[in-house]
Parts: structure tokens; C-alpha cells; sequence
């Protein structure tokens, strides 16, 4: 497995608050797919390959201090929710 602290540590404020959006698979392979070619989930079953991506990552995400629930958001509410605890959480 890749090392992906440096993802962790690179959206840490300041202070250390450390945020991770949560989202269920469907909604992950959902918005995956919408983006454009994913090659991670260029497979017959994208949901079982992105379950094992999500398993193979949880020791870097339970690193996350803040988690914001991601499925029923737009991209702009979400970058409210999270600008919202930068300036609760980290002082912005």
C-alpha cells in the first residue's frame, strides 16, 4: 500500500485539525465516475474496488480529527462545512 500520510498532513491547519469527507461507496463511485476515467476504478465491479481502496486507507483516515459527512452535499456546501471548522476549529 502507497504511503498517504503526507494527504493527511498536507490539509492539517495550523492548529492541527485534520478533516476527512465521509461519504458512503455509492456515493464515492458515483461521484467518481461523474469526474472523468478513474483508473483505480477501471474494473468490472468499481463499488468492491473502491470498498478495498477505503479499507486499505482507513490507518490514514481514522488520523482525522474532523469528519464531515459528505453524501448529501453539493461540492460548494461542503467547501462552506469545511471553511466553516477552519474557522471555528484553527483560528482562520
Amino acid at each position: 500500500m502507497p504511503d498517504l500520510s503526507h494527504c493527511i498532513s498536507h490539509v492539517a491547519t495550523p492548529q492541527g485539525s485534520k478533516p476527512i469527507l465521509k461519504t458512503m461507496v455509492t456515493t464515492a463511485v458515483k461521484r467518481a465516475e461523474a469526474s472523468g476515467i478513474r483508473p483505480l476504478l477501471a474494473t468490472e465491479d468499481p463499488a468492491e474496488r473502491m470498498r478495498t481502496l477505503l479499507k486499505e486507507r482507513e490507518p490514514y483516515y481514522v488520523k482525522a480529527d474532523v469528519e464531515v459527512k459528505a453524501d448529501l452535499k453539493s461540492a460548494a456546501q461542503l467547501a462552506e462545512d469545511i471553511v466553516a471548522l477552519a474557522k471555528d476549529r484553527a483560528g482562520w
